[in-house]
Parts: C-alpha cells; sequence; structure tokens
C-alpha cells in the first residue's frame, strides 16, 4: 500500500492498475494492488475515476494545495511571460498591417499613417 502511494505522490499524475503495477516492475501484484487502491481511496489518500471499465487513480491534490508556493511563484511567472509573448506578437501583427496599409495607400506617405506606425514601434 505505501509503495503504491509513495510512487503516486512523487509522479502526481493518473495512472490505471495495469500502468501501475508495469511501472513498479512487478513489486505489487495485481489483486494485491486492487485491495490496497481500494483502502487508500476509501481514506481519502487518491481518488480515483471510473471511465467505461477502466479505473483511473490520481494521488488526492488536497495533499499538494499548500505545500507549494514556489511551484506557484513559477507557474505564476510563466504566466506572465506568456501573456507578454501573446501581446508582442500581437502588437507585431498590428505594426504589419498599418506598415501594409501605408504602403498600399495612393501618396505613400500619408502622415496620419506614419504617425500610427511609429507610435506602435
Amino acid at each position: 500500500m505505501a509503495t503504491l502511494l509513495d510512487y503516486l505522490r512523487k509522479t502526481n499524475r493518473p495512472y490505471g492498475l495495469t500502468d501501475l503495477i508495469t511501472n513498479l516492475h512487478n513489486a505489487v501484484s495485481k489483486p494485491t494492488a486492487v485491495k490496497a487502491l481500494t483502502q487508500l481511496e476509501a481514506t481519502g489518500a487518491i481518488t480515483s475515476k471510473t471511465y467505461g471499465k477502466s479505473v483511473i487513480y490520481v494521488v488526492a491534490q488536497k495533499l499538494f494545495a499548500n505545500g507549494d508556493a514556489e511551484n506557484e511563484d513559477c507557474i505564476s511567472e510563466s504566466t506572465k511571460e506568456h501573456e507578454n509573448e501573446a501581446l508582442v506578437v500581437e502588437l507585431e501583427a498590428r505594426v504589419l498591417e498599418l506598415s501594409n496599409e501605408l504602403k498600399a495607400s495612393k501618396s505613400g506617405r500619408s502622415a496620419k499613417l506614419v504617425v500610427r506606425v511609429v507610435t506602435y514601434r
């Protein structure tokens, strides 16, 4: 039982019964694993979800909720970086659009468009 719980905590991802047994290199037999997983689910250490005939097990996420502030900071920084990248892509697209609009204008030097392009760059 401890082997299964330790493995699920260490990997922190969902597994089916066969995957758990295989990944543990048959350290736990199938009937023993079924009983242990049922007991762990009853105690609230893991949760399971049934999809048809398959049952997927994952460690209870409440165990990770309060203890990982560093991970939250990393996720927050990553989110900010992605938002900034998206903003850069959006602005580059807008600059390209305005540049094309400027090239397409008949006079080629429309003061209004030049000002708009310069302000975006």
